[in-house]
Parts: structure tokens; C-alpha cells; sequence
């Protein structure tokens, strides 16, 4: 969804490579150094979580057998013989006993077992109102093999916590009833619900297919109706309220529970006067078509450009393996040469072609028609006004005003302050490096101005002229089984916890929704589970494209009356790598992939490594994670897949199973920081940007419109002037109506707009706990302590600056160290 930039040139391309180089070398680790650091760690190839080379985390199997198949691979194929001779036979019978075991009916009728529970008198609900592990995907009773599986387990959930709302509600009346706070009740009520409902989000996003879409939808839409009907109960708000001034017996997380409830409840239309409570309940619906509209449109952007196959050539080696796929043609077939061909414009193929076509022409076609969606133009307009109308309504200046509210910071002038002062300090740098573009073109092809869809083309030949670095060469280094082991052994040695492949057992179980998918047992040091992290890391129909981190179920160490008792967490790392086409070759990643992963990984470990006696402070997905917190444990993460010490102990070559070259390492390491001052630039525009959009939309002033400019629509000159003053390279108006932030996702995002500005606080702070905790030493396990206590174990607290500052001073948002990083 963030649109590419625009800068330019090279002012005497080998003289700047030159300088460059030398002057970044004392800043990257010594060869020696690299080799030495971790003794006989550093080359002693580490044990893999995933030891499955030629079938690498089982990527083709569910690609030659349908969108139909969500199960284990045993299971796969009994549904492929029952579809071969349509019906279910005495054979299969057999097939089912022999994965499942005798009793296989018995567990596949997990509905009639549930439906049994719901017999139970709701008014005295289970002491423990959490579903217990049973089989079917994620361990909840949802299987394929039973089509309304998904409503059956709602039901059962939704009659539990019914139970439980309303014998809270009786305690409001006389909380002397109960041993336990009405607050803890409400926690466990939300733990419960949220088993099921976050299980859901993660199936109806990554595994949701014709025939359980429908189920899925009602599922969600029950339970999440069910949350509101809670959350918003005045009399449950009020008992609350009391409780929270009268009772001795609450801990310091049910103090702060109660807090978020009365505060909630009195932002909500609910507390409002009844002429508010109308408006809000006409703009709220309102709001969310708009963004489904906006993001429908995205999804359905069907463009393609034509252009000679000859072209493909020039096309990465992935790109060119999925073009194969997409024209039917064999993996080891030759492209076609001298044919007309015709190319989407869509994420993954405008990725690979704007960074590697020479052809200016071919990439302002396919950077317009990808970068711009002109029915979202006017919807666009209507989200930003609506947004401001209702931030008005629940007594905010703005929509800006409203996002920042309990974050870092108070309100949105301090973010645009703060953004400011480091656009000061970087926007010179990104005009210096805009300046080598711009003269690499003009040697290149001429011309004198750098446009939108110059600028990757020319970062990504700039780049390869100031380095040695082959990025086909380095991706030999880094099969995704590699990868993920590198992943596990970065989390033992920093955190001293242990890793295990757990993902035969869970197609025992029926615990998986795709033939694709691994499943990681995460446990301490004392081998006491804390959580389970599941990776689904390959593309196929019907799957959220993208890399994302879902919460499947929170950790938490639940009171009870005799101690605690751990809910581990389940968290699903997804991700949309194109799997190689060859069945008997693993998929090997781009460094930019292997970044993406460890980012995704850092939101992991925050859900797993979570600390907390309550699910509502629980990890990093919670009601009241703050966005620009959560996103610093993913940011830092990505500065271990960086270092070469933390890559020599992990990267190895696919054929040879030998360490790449520690020179290879290095040389990685220094494209970090080339153009890395345009990069941040942009972040630092997107952010000042969004924060505008959702500032008070209806009284932004446009300034006058170029000579010889049609007039653009109001989200593109705003869009412009922002960039006239934040970055270095001018964006240009669309033949095909529109600019890139009419496909721009963050704003679709209700959780993030106005929230962009996260991702320059979390590089900010990460640059300043890197700096402190493990420049030094990467792999320290002192310093994973310190972090893992100060970050990832008061899950989502109330004042996360708290962490910060114990780790890295009161100054935590100085962005001194990340601007140094730049240069």
C-alpha cells in the first residue's frame, strides 16, 4: 500500500560509490571480527526448527489440490479420494481411522459435543468460562470436514460468556455475592470471547473459502455484536466505576482494566447526550462503508500494461518464475521472445519492474496504473470529512487529535512538532542523495527531472553500483527454512527460550488451515509453555496478501485460588512469499523478505513473551495497544537481520550448506545505509501527510494550483504541497485520475490513520535501545533480559514510556541516534 518515491541521479557515480563506501566501512564490523565474535557458534551451523529441505515448510502441496483443501496432508487426500469417486465409501472410513484413530467420528463430531454444553443453565456458567482445547484448527472445533463448524463453535462461545454477562449483571446489584471483582470477571469474560473471535479473524483472513465464508461472517459479526453489547452497558460501566473507587481488592491490572472501561464507556455515544449519540450512530456506519469501499477498490484494481516479452528479461528471477506461472507455461520453459505480452499492474509484478525495466516509458505506464485508483478519489474525500465530523462528536478537535489520544504523545501538534524537528535534519541529506539520482539519469537517458517511477529503478542501480552485493547471490544464503531457524536462534539466545517444530502433531490434530503451515512450541528456560507461534508464510488464492502478525489467542497468567495459571499465547506470522515453483527446490528469500520476517517476528515474541495477569493488558494486539509502541519490538527486530554477526551464525548456502562470505555480510550490511536518508524522507512525508488528512479535512486550504496543472482533486494537491515541503522529489498528477493515495491501505486501516507517525517513533526508539542494549554485543542475553522485562512483559501497559525510559533514558524520543544511523 506506500507508494514508491522519487529522487535523483548521479553526480559522478563512481566518485560518490567511492566515498560512500569509504566512508561507511568503519562503521561495519570487521571480517575478523564477525568470525571471532560468537567463537564456535559463529560457524557451527545451528540445528533447524524446519529440517524438511526438498519440501521446505511444504509449500506446493495445497497448490496442486485446490482452495477446498484446509487440513492435514493425511486428511487431503482422503477428501481428494472421496472427490474422485463422489461418495464416501467403507475406504474412506478406513483412511479416516487410520489418521484419526477408531474414534475419529467421535472428534469429528465436535458440533454435537458443543451443542451438549449448550445445555447448560446460563445462569450458572463453568467456573471457567474458556473453551477448552479440542480438535479442529486451532485447537478450537472448527474443521473442514464439518462445513458449519464455524457457527457451532460462535454459538457455543456466545452462550458461555451470555451466561457470564448475565450473572454480572447480577452482581452489579449486590457485588458481595462474589469472591471475585467484577472487573476480573469481565476479564475472563473478554478472554473467552476472543479465544474464538481472534481465532476466527485469523481463519476468515488467511483461510476463508466459498463455503465457510458465509458461517465465518455471521461468526464474527455475532461475537463482535456481543463485545459491543458489553463494553457498552451502562450498568456494568457504573458498577465498575464504583468498584474502582470503593474496592481494596483490586491488583494494579484490574485498576487500570476499570480505568480503560469507565474511560471507554464514557468516550462512547452511550455516555453522550442523546442529540450526540444520534450523530455518532448515523457517522459511524457511514465511515466504515467508506473504508470498505476504499479498500474494495484497491482489491479489485485489475490494470495490466502490454509491452514485447523481450522485457521479462529484465525482470528479478522470482518475478520471472510467477510470469511462467501466470502464462501456464512449465517452470524451466523459456520465456517467450518477440510476442506481445500483457502484465497486471499489481503489487507483486510493479514491485520487481519498477526497480529493473530501463525503459522510462513502460515504467510511467505501469507506476500510473498501478499507483492510482481514481473511484477512490471522491470516496476518499467523504472518509477524511466524516472521520473529522465524528472526532467532533466524541469531543475531539480532530480525527488527528482523537488517534493520539494515550499515545507517546498527548496530542497531534506535539506529533507534528516532533516530526518537524527531524524532517529538519533529514530532509537535506535525502535532497543530497536525490541529487546522485538525478545525475545517473541524466547520464543514463537524459532529461533533467527525476519522476515518481524513476526513482526505484535508479536507487536499485545506484545501489548495485556502490556495492558488490548480488541480491540472486545473497538469496542462496537464505532458503526460508534457514531464515525461520535464524529467526529461533536469535529469540534463544537473546530471551533463553527454546523453539520446537510442533507442527506434526498438530496435523494430528487438525490444528492447521493449511497443508503449508508450521507450528513453533515456544517454552522458558524451566521447558513451561508460553505460547505457540504458527507461520504461514507462502502465497495462494484466497489469502491476505501481505506480512501481518495475528493474535489467535493472548498469553496471560490467569489468578486462581491456589496460583496462577498460564494461557499461552497463540500468534500466526503471515506473509505472502511466493512459493518456487519447483517442488524439489526450496524457496529461497530476498534480504528485503528476510527483513520482513524478522519485523513480523518482533510482534511474536511481544505476544508470547507477554507477562501479564489480565488479558486486556495481554501482548500487542489488544483494545488498548498503543500503535506507536507496539510497532518498536518489530522495528528492532529488523536491525538483527542487518548485523552480520547475527547472520553469520545462521545463513547458509542451499546446495553447499556453507556460510555465505563474511565480506558478502559486509557489503549487505553498508546497502543499509545507502539512500537510507531518502527512505526515512519519505516515511517522514507519509507522516506529516496522514497527520493533515486528519486534522480538520473540511478547513485545510489547498495552495494554488501550477500554471499549465489541471486542478486536482483536494487529496492530491494537499498530498502535493506536503511533499513539496517534505521531500525531495516533486509527484506528478495521473492521466488515470488520481494520485497514490488513492490506493494508499494505511488510511483504510481505522486502527492506523492518523497513526502513521508510529513507524518514525518506533525507528526513533529503536535506534536508541539498538544503540544502548546491543550495538556491542547482539546476542547478549543480559541485555535480551533487560529488554524482554522493560517491553515485551507488561504487554500493553498504561504508560509504556515507563520501559523506555528505564532502558534508555528520560530522552528516548531524542532522534539523534537514527539520524546518525542515516548518514
Amino acid at each position: 500500500g506506500t507508494p514508491t518515491m522519487g529522487p535523483g541521479g548521479v553526480l559522478g557515480a563512481f566518485v560518490w560509490c567511492a566515498v560512500i563506501l569509504v566512508c561507511l566501512q568503519p562503521l561495519f564490523f570487521h571480517k575478523d571480527r564477525i568470525q571471532l565474535r560468537y567463537g564456535g557458534v559463529t560457524r557451527q551451523r545451528v540445528s533447524h526448527v524446519i529440517n524438511r529441505p526438498a519440501v521446505a515448510l511444504r509449500q506446493h502441496t495445497s497448490r496442486s489440490r485446490g482452495t477446498r483443501v484446509r487440513c492435514s496432508t493425511a486428511e487431503a487426500d482422503v477428501w481428494n479420494n472421496m472427490e474422485n469417486d463422489g461418495e464416501w465409501g467403507e475406504g474412506d472410513e478406513s483412511e479416516m481411522a487410520k489418521l484419526l484413530g477408531e474414534d475419529w467420528m467421535a472428534k469429528l463430531k465436535q458440533a454435537e459435543m458443543i451443542e451438549a454444553q449448550k445445555k447448560q443453565d446460563p445462569q450458572k456458567p463453568p467456573t471457567n468460562p474458556h473453551i477448552e482445547e479440542a480438535y479442529g484448527v486451532l485447537g478450537l472445533g472448527f474443521t473442514p470436514l464439518v462445513p458449519d463448524s464455524y457457527a457451532v463453535v460462535a454459538n457455543s462461545t456466545l452462550s458461555r460468556v451470555e451466561g457470564y454477562y448475565k450473572e454480572i449483571l447480577a452482581l452489579c446489584k449486590d457485588p458481595s455475592k462474589s469472591a471475585i471483582t467484577i472487573t476480573r470477571l469481565l476479564d475472563e469474560v473478554l478472554a473467552s470471547l476472543h479465544t474464538t473471535l481472534d481465532a476466527l479473524g485469523v481463519v476468515n483472513q488467511l483461510a476463508s473459502d466459498a463455503e465457510s465464508a458465509e458461517d465465518i461472517a455471521w461468526s464474527l459479526h455475532a461475537l463482535s455484536n456481543f463485545e459491543h453489547t458489553l463494553r457498552l452497558d451502562p450498568t456494568i460501566a457504573k458498577a465498575v466505576e464504583v468498584e474502582l473507587k470503593s474496592s481494596s481488592a483490586l491488583s494494579e491490572e484490574e485498576k487500570l482494566m476499570a480505568r480503560r472501561w469507565v474511560r471507554d464507556f464514557s468516550r462512547s455515544s452511550y455516555a453522550m447526550p442523546e442529540k450526540k449519540q444520534k450523530k455518532a450512530r448515523e457517522l459511524l456506519p457511514q465511515m466504515f462503508q467508506l473504508t470498505e469501499e476504499y479498500s474494495d477498490n484497491i482489491a479489485n484494481n485489475n490494470r495490466t500494461i502490454a509491452m514485447q516479452s523481450d522485457i521479462a528479461m529484465f525482470l528479478p528471477l522470482q518475478h520471472q518464475a510467477i510470469l511462467r506461472q501466470y502464462l501456464g507455461l512449465d517452470e524451466n520453459a523459456p520465456l517467450p521472445r518477440g510476442q506481445n505480452l500483457t502484465l497486471p499492474a499489481n503489487n507483486f509484478f510493479a514491485g520487481g519492474f519498477l526497480r529493473t525495466v530501463p525503459y522510462s516509458k513502460l515504467r510511467e505506464e505501469m507506476y500510473q496504473k498501478y499507483e492510482s485508483i481514481d473511484a477512490n478519489t471522491a470516496i476518499l474525500d467523504k472518509l477524511l470529512a466524516t472521520r473529522q465530523k465524528l472526532a467532533k462528536v466524541y469531543g475531539f478537535n480532530s480525527y488527528a487529535d482523537l488517534a493520539t489520544d494515550g499515545s507517546l504523545f498527548e496530542n497531534s501538534n506535539k506529533v507534528t512538532d516532533f516530526l518537524t524537528d527531524i524532517s529538519q535534519k533529514v530532509l537535506p541529506m535525502a535532497k543530497t542523495q536525490t541529487k546522485i539520482l538525478a545525475n545517473l539519469k541524466r547520464q543514463t537517458e537524459g532529461g533533467e527531472s527525476l519522476h515518481d517511477w524513476d526513482v526505484e529503478y535508479y536507487l536499485s542501480k545506484a545501489a548495485g553500483m556502490m556495492s558488490n552485493v548480488d541480491g540472486d547471490k545473497v538469496a542462496e544464503y537464505f532458503p526460508v527454512d534457514v531464515v525461520v531457524d535464524g529467526m529461533r536462534f536469535v529469540g534463544e539466545r537473546l530471551f533463553g527460550i527454546k523453539f520446537f517444530d510442533a507442527t506434526l502433531q498438530a496435523f494430528d490434530k487438525g490444528d492447521l488451515w493449511d497443508v503449508t503451515v508450521v507450528k513453533l512450541m515456544v517454552n522458558d528456560r524451566n521447558n513451561q509453555t508460553l505460547g505457540y507461534v504458527y507461520l504461514d508464510l507462502f502465497d495462494r488464492p484466497g489469502k491476505m496478501q501481505g506480512s501481518m502478525t495475528l493474535r489467535a489467542r493472548a498469553a496471560y497468567n490467569r489468578p486462581t485460588q491456589a496460583s496462577k495459571e498460564r494461557k499461552v499465547a497463540k500468534a500466526v506470522l503471515s506473509t505472502s512469499i511466493p512459493p518456487n515453483p519447483n517442488e524439489n527446490e526450496r524457496t529461497l528469500l530476498s534480504h528485503e523478505q528476510v527483513r520482513a520476517l524478522f519485523h513480523e517476528f518482533g510482534h511474536c515474541l511481544h505476544e508470547v513473551l507477554s507477562n501479564t495477569e489480565s488479558y486486556s493488558q495481554s501482548g500487542c494486539n489488544g483494545q488498548h495497544a498503543q500503535t506507536d509502541f507496539v510497532e518498536i519490538p518489530a522495528v528492532l527486530m529488523e536491525k538483527f537481520a542487518w548485523d552480520p554477526r547475527v547472520l553469520g551464525t545462521f545463513a547458509t548456502h542451499y546446495r553447499t550448506g556453507q556460510p555465505p562470505p563474511d565480506q558478502m555480510l559486509i557489503d549487505l550490511a553498508s546497502t543499509r545505509k545507502a539512500f537510507a536518508a531518502m527512505r526515512a524522507q519519505e516515511k517522514i512525508a507519509f507522516s506529516m501527510l496522514d497527520q493533515l488528512y486528519h486534522r480538520d479535512w473540511e478547513g485545510t486550504k489547498v495552495a494554488a494550483v501550477e500554471d499549465g496543472d489541471s486542478k486536482p482533486a483536494k487529496t492530491s494537491a494537499v498530498m502535493r504541497q506536503v511533499f513539496a515541503d517534505h521531500f525531495p522529489v516533486k509527484t506528478e498528477s495521473n492521466p488515470y485520475g488520481g494520485s497514490w493515495e488513492t490506493k494508499w491501505s494505511h488510511l483504510s486501516d481505522t486502527a492506523y490513520a492518523g497513526n502513521y507517525f508510529t513507524y518514525v517513533v518506533a525507528e526513533v526508539v529503536s535506534a536508541s535501545i539498538w544503540d544502548k542494549l546491543f550495538a556491542a554485543d547482539p546476542l547478549n542475553e543480559q541485555s535480551g533480559k533487560k529488554y524482554w522485562d522493560a517491553v515485551f512483559s507488561p504487554g500493553s501497559p498504561e504508560k509504556p514510556q515507563e520501559g523506555l525510559i528505564q532502558l534508555v533514558g528520560e530522552n528516548y524520543l531524542d532522534p539523534d541516534a537514527w539520524v546518525k544511523s542515516l548518514s
